[in-house]
């Protein structure tokens, strides 16, 4: 399995663009991802990978530490997946979630695939395994008959009076001191699956075009996310994390557009940065070397097509005896998914929360051969089980002692608006 056996090919001869959308509407019905980097922060436009020929399912009844450790420790060769939100019962055992997921995943699910192609948007590159046959993607003549995509109505699982008074509840939990903020999360649901869902995808990514996109088939899970938040990213000995607090809607009246992003300087929007910041600053010293713990960017605010969006960026020098587990244990759920104090807001949102969260909050991504990776968080998604046959969206929002209620609902419903369009 070591990326070493892979055959290494350059396709010259088809267009990137045309290959990523025929390989999207050709995708398996497993072990499939295409990671879309469409603000180019990454060294690459896309990255796709296929097939199996390694895995790992993980569940709680698994020595989670020294299974996932020894498996990544393997032979060094590409893994792509997932990690669910409710891992975060193992990693603090006071923790658990009592609440229904009707799209129930594991708390890990990687695999090491049989083909995996990478662009940098003027030429494919594929590393394949010895007997993989490469498919026509992208060549003349073989595009995909389009399906007429029809989305299934999602229906809010709590009402909004309902919503309301949760929130109150939860700022009364802020007046006693128990938390200072806490990301408060609902679901929207579907009564039946999704068809075609990645030709949804591809529609809507072209749309949103956000940075951390996923398409993934993976086990009983469906996800098409459009995601513009990163968990983590580790590039040598560097590990970087960019947590999202702030995020305001776009406008088509460009003075208007204008003010929206200037409100996200406003001190409660800031104010709700500034506290995650502190929170993952100390969650990176926990596996960082003593002193390299650096905020590099702090209230950067960011434009994309559907949002504005407020993004801080910490990094740290990793400990060379750190292992991807230990910095799970330090950093996982993130802290913008969570709030703060971390383990009384998790404790909170398991309490008021009208779902277990299953991989919503939790993370997509891929190692490289040279164990660098990189995370998105999960967010901005639709989530379709082939196990229930039910599609969920979920949203939530920073709820702190100045929120209004109201306007943290309105605020889900448009995060949740261009998910609910093909």
């Amino acid at each position: 399995m070591a990326s070493g056996s892979r055959k290494q090919l350059l396709l010259t001869d088809i267009d990137p663009d045309a290959f990523r959308r025929e390989a999207l509407l050709h995708a398996p019905k497993d072990y499939f991802i295409l990671l879309d980097n469409s603000d180019k922060s990454g060294s690459f436009e896309w990255l796709m990978a296929c097939g199996k020929s390694d895995e790992l399912v993980l569940s709680a009844s698994d020595n989670i530490r020294m299974e996932l450790d020894a498996w990544l420790n393997k032979l060094p060769d590409w893994r792509f997946g997932f990690i669910s939100y409710d891992l975060k019962n193992v990693l603090e055992p006071g923790l658990s979630s009592k609440t229904e997921d009707v799209c129930e995943v594991p708390l890990l699910h990687f695999f090491v695939p049989e083909a995996v192609f990478v662009s940098d948007g003027k030429v494919v590159s594929a590393m394949l395994m010895p007997d993989y046959v490469l498919p026509d993607w992208g060549n003349e003549g073989v595009a995909m008959e389009r399906h007429p995509v029809e989305l299934p109505a999602f229906k809010p699982h709590l009402s909004q009076e309902e919503y309301i008074r949760r929130v109150r509840a939860l700022q009364g939990h802020i007046l006693r001191g128990d938390i200072y903020e806490i990301n408060f999360c609902t679901e929207w649901r579907s009564g039946s699956g999704l068809e075609f869902g990645n030709e949804v995808y591809y529609q809507q990514q072209q749309r949103m075009r956000a940075p951390a996109s996923v398409f993934l088939r993976l086990g009983v899970a469906e996800l098409l996310c459009h995601s513009p938040e990163r968990f983590l990213r580790k590039t040598g000995s560097k590990l970087l994390t960019q947590p999202i607090k702030g995020t305001a809607p776009r406008s088509a009246d460009p003075k208007k557009d204008q003010q929206n992003l200037e409100g996200l300087s406003a001190e409660k929007e800031q104010s709700e940065n500034v506290m995650i910041v502190d929170l993952v600053r100390n969650d990176l010293s926990k596996v960082a070397l003593p002193g390299s713990v650096r905020v590099e960017e702090l209230f950067g605010k960011y434009t994309f097509p559907q949002v504005h969006q407020m993004i801080s960026s910490v990094s740290c020098q990793l400990r060379a005896d750190a292992s991807f587990y230990d910095i799970l244990e330090a950093l996982f759920p993130m802290g913008s998914m969570t709030g703060a104090p971390k383990i009384s807001a998790m404790q909170l949102a398991e309490r008021y929360e009208p779902m277990s969260r299953g991989l919503y909050s939790g993370s997509v991504g891929y190692f490289n051969p040279e164990g660098d990776f990189d995370f998105n968080v999960v967010i901005r998604s639709i989530l379709h089980s082939r196990l229930s046959n039910q599609s969920v969206i979920r949203a939530g929002s920073a709820i702190t002692w100045e929120a209004d209620a109201a306007q943290e609902w309105e605020e889900c419903i448009w995060k949740i608006s261009g998910l609910q369009q093909s």
